[in-house]
C-alpha cells in the first residue's frame, strides 16, 4: 500500500485493515470529527507522520481510523476513548501511545517501538 504525498496517514476501514498483517510496523490513530482531544493531536500526529517517514522511509506506515464511521474496528481493538494510537506489527497490536498531543513524543514513540521490530 503506497503512501501518498499530500496525506501521510491514510484511512482504514474494516475493509482494509487486513492489510495491516502485510506490513511490519504500521500505526493507526483512531479518531472522531466531534472530539476535542482528536482535533488537537491531528496536527501533532501529521507533523509526527511527516518526520517519521522522512528519516525512516518505507519502514513505518500511518493510518487513520474514523471510529464513527467505523465502530466495529474500535471494539476490535479495545478503543473505550479517543484519540487512542496504536502500534502494530503485522497486524498484530504492540503499544499505545498515551501522552500529550506533542509531535516530538509522539516521534520518539514512534522510533523507539519501529527500532525494536526491526530485524
Amino acid at each position: 500500500m503506497e503512501q501518498e504525498n499530500a496525506k501521510i496517514a491514510l484511512d482504514l476501514t474494516s475493509g482494509t485493515i487486513g492489510q495491516l498483517s502485510e506490513i511490519p510496523f504500521a500505526v493507526v490513530d483512531f479518531w472522531a470529527s466531534w472530539c476535542g482531544p482528536c482535533r488537537r493531536l491531528a496536527p501533532a500526529y501529521e507533523e509526527a507522520c511527516a518526520e517519521v517517514s522522512a528519516k525512516r522511509p518505507g519502514e513505518v506506515k500511518f493510518f487513520k481510523v474514523d471510529v464513527d464511521k467505523e465502530p466495529a474496528l474500535a471494539r476490535t481493538y479495545g478503543v473505550m476513548s479517543i484519540p487512542a494510537v496504536i502500534a502494530f506489527s503485522r497486524g498484530k497490536p504492540l503499544e499505545r501511545f498515551s501522552g500529550r498531543p506533542v509531535k516530538e513524543d509522539l516521534v520518539r514513540w514512534v522510533e523507539k517501538l519501529a527500532g525494536n521490530c526491526q530485524g
